[in-house]
């Protein structure tokens, strides 16, 4: 048992497999089973054979009688080991509603020792003796074994909690109290067995065993020393600890005197079974020791039960504050919690917190023991707002009858005494007070008013998380407002284009994180003739998608009716005006493309120019043009421009939208036209696709890590000759 102990300690667990311990097996337990059963069988089987034919005391039937005995305490003892290091589990060492119910079963389970000689069949005077009849037999017998149960049990119980709640020297004190115990036990049964009670070494055994005793119970009151988890229990479970402890030390102390009386042939009886009475001494008197020590430690942390139970509240209050705040979506519950757990943290009589609203008003947004009815009769006194929002850090006024000489607007305050204000921010701006009042005046402490601080800055943290949770929402509604754009955006642009004899035509966009509203399309108009357009609509997100997809289906709509780059431009006008809001535009470039002999419009509404790269040189065209949905038909029509060119051999014709020349790298510098320029002028070939290509290269390069802030759209047109 003592080597047990060591290995519990090293190990700072419980397991059956310590230091060369060899776990027990399911088969192993059910043998003991057995063995106890058969030793109990025979024990009452001999025990009643030798009382039948009176040889009670003979030599072999004492003998049966102590082995059976022991091997029984054994077995019984073996068993309580398994079940020890099975289920000592040391998370329980905070587990204190665990300890007041193991202390109550112990305490249950010794009351029913004395009970059981009120209710043993009594023997009659004249024939006085410990064992009267069978039936007292069978009961001495049966009880016998709760007792031996009862006393295992009750060590259980002592020892693990002196485990749980162990100090640096619980394993050293332990093991010298198992040392002792074992030799008491020994020793008892020695003395009882072999030795008569007239003889001097009796006495001497005595002696020994009582030093042994108080050594064991001294032992105990010092190894049960860590007591200082009562200091923080509620009162109420400190009356339940001492309740149990009180009577248990009673309950203890009347069994072990029935034990020790000599004229009570029930309880002396029970040395049939040797070793029970002996168990029970051991364990009820190590048991009133450490139900002193409790019982000790319990009266004296009484006094400061109303201290620790609030500032354990408090702790606790601040502890599930924060939780909130961290996990904080609706204010108006926030709010409504910490009016409620300023005022029990504080003990105070009430608590409210009202709102200053950016027109002057002030609102009752939660209060707590006081009619919100009272709080705005109040504000509308005048004084004691303004004497409220003045106040820029908790400040704890402790007497209202005496403030009220230096603030006169306290007089208002007719319902309290003492109050604690503190002020509530978002960020840097006053939204708000919590106020706790008492009823007396100088009831709040100083640590009231440190956490009613800590109370303001949870709310402050609360309300800057909820600032940051709607910057938050709002973002995110603007990234899925964004890819709802783009996907329109997409959508608009033609996958394929079509094939024009004489021409190389290709468009290119690359769309940035942020959607610019660019467009691109190859139409047919009413004469049969190819348009192209590359358009760029105002704004961004949502409403920009939005245009341009109204912009789509107003050019499909018109393109039938329409025979000139011109008359498409105008006829698009003409309907967008009407039905775009005034903060909105559309800039348009229209090229249509008249014969496949190289002879093209141009029209610009509003739009980049487009440039034009000949074999002498390249130039910007900029035909004159204002905005679509600016000004109405009779302005706009008179405004647009066209501009005729003819083609020659390998001519390029160059549309773009303004993400191109805006197009900035590392160090803010754009791209600009005149890099633009330079691009085209070194490109030799006829291929439209291969010029993009060349372009959108030289675009990456000039950008570098960058990022693109606008759509860049490219549009490009070469006449390859008549074929």
């Amino acid at each position: 048992m003592i080597e047990i102990f060591k290995n519990i300690f090293k190990n700072n667990k419980i397991n059956t497999e310590v230091d060369g311990i060899v776990p027990v097996r399911k088969y192993q337990l059910t043998t003991i089973y057995i063995l106890l059963i058969i030793a109990l069988i025979l024990k009452l089987t001999s025990d009643s054979l030798f009382y039948i034919i009176d040889q009670f005391d003979l030599n072999i039937a004492i003998i049966f009688r102590v082995f059976l005995s022991l091997s029984i305490i054994f077995f019984i003892g073996y068993l309580f080991f398994i079940h020890f290091t099975k289920t000592l589990d040391l998370k329980e060492s905070n587990d204190n509603q665990k300890f007041i119910f193991d202390t109550l079963k112990v305490v249950l389970a010794t009351s029913i020792i004395p009970l059981a000689n009120i209710f043993l069949p009594k023997a009659p005077e004249e024939d006085f003796s410990p064992i009267p009849n069978l039936i007292v037999l069978f009961y001495i017998e049966i009880f016998s074994l709760f007792i031996i149960v009862t006393a295992f049990f009750t060590l259980s119980y002592l020892f693990k909690w002196l485990i749980l709640r162990r100090h640096r020297k619980t394993k050293f004190q332990n093991t010298l109290i198992l040392t002792s115990l074992f030799f008491i036990f020994i020793t008892e049964i020695l003395k009882t067995i072999f030795i008569s009670k007239n003889d001097t070494t009796y006495t001497i055994l005595n002696i020994i065993i009582g030093i042994l005793f108080v050594f064991a119970f001294l032992l105990t009151f010092i190894t049960s020393k860590k007591n200082n988890w009562i200091a923080v229990l509620p009162k109420r479970d400190k009356w339940k600890i001492l309740g149990i402890s009180i009577f248990g030390i009673i309950i203890s102390i009347i069994t072990i005197d029935l034990v020790n009386n000599e004229n009570n042939f029930f309880i002396n009886g029970i040395i049939i079974v040797y070793g029970a009475n002996i168990s029970i001494l051991i364990s009820l008197t190590m048991v009133i020791a450490y139900f002193l020590r409790i019982s000790f430690a319990t009266i004296l942390t009484f006094p400061t039960s109303k201290i620790v139970e609030q500032r354990t509240y408090e702790l606790n209050s601040l502890t599930y504050l924060n939780k909130l705040v961290a996990n904080f979506t609706e204010f108006n519950k926030l709010i409504d919690t910490i009016t409620l757990l300023a005022m029990k943290a504080c003990n105070a009589s009430g608590s409210w917190i009202e709102i200053y609203e950016s027109d002057g008003n002030v609102s009752v947004a939660s209060s707590k023991m006081i009619k919100p009815e009272i709080i705005k009769s109040l504000h509308i006194k005048p004084g004691i707002v303004e004497f409220f929002k003045s106040i820029n850090e908790t400040t704890i006024i402790e007497s209202i009858p005496d403030k009220s000489i230096e603030y006169p607007e306290l007089n208002l305050i007719d319902f309290a005494k003492s109050i604690i204000i503190t002020p509530l921010f978002k960020g840097n701006h006053r939204i708000g007070s919590l106020i706790v009042f008492k009823l007396n005046e100088y009831d709040f402490e100083q640590e009231e008013l440190l956490l009613m601080k800590a109370f303001g800055d949870n709310v402050t943290i609360a309300l800057e998380n909820s600032r940051l949770l709607e910057e938050s929402l709002l973002k995110e509604r603007y990234r899925q407002e964004l890819l709802i754009a783009r996907e329109i955006e997409q959508k608009l642009i033609p996958n394929t284009l079509p094939t024009i004899p004489n021409y190389s035509i290709a468009g290119y966009m690359n769309p940035a994180e942020e959607v610019g509203g660019d467009y691109y399309d190859v139409i047919r108009l009413a004469n049969g003739n190819y348009c192209i357009l590359l358009g760029d609509v105002s704004g961004k997100g949502m409403s920009a998608a939005f245009y341009m997809a109204l912009l789509k289906g107003v050019v499909l709509g018109t393109a039938k009716e329409s025979n000139s780059a011109k008359e498409i431009i105008c006829k698009l006008n003409g309907i967008l005006y009407e039905n775009m809001e005034k903060t909105m535009f559309i800039t348009l470039y229209a090229i249509s493309i008249d014969n496949f002999s190289g002879d093209i419009t141009l029209c610009r509404a509003g739009h980049m120019p487009a440039l034009l790269k000949t074999n002498n040189s390249i130039k910007m065209l900029t035909p004159k043009g204002l905005g679509i949905g600016l000004v109405d038909s009779s302005i706009f029509d008179s405004l647009i421009e066209e501009k005729k060119i003819k083609l020659e051999k390998n001519d390029v014709c160059l549309l773009f939208s303004d993400g191109i020349n805006e197009l900035q790298n590392d160090s803010k510098e754009e791209f600009g036209f005149d890099r633009l320029i330079q691009s085209i002028s070194k490109f030799d070939g006829n291929d439209s696709q291969e010029l993009l290509g060349h372009i959108n290269s030289e675009l990456r390069i000039f950008a570098g890590n960058e990022a693109q802030k606008d759509d860049m759209t490219i549009f490009s047109i070469i006449f390859q000759g008549n074929s």
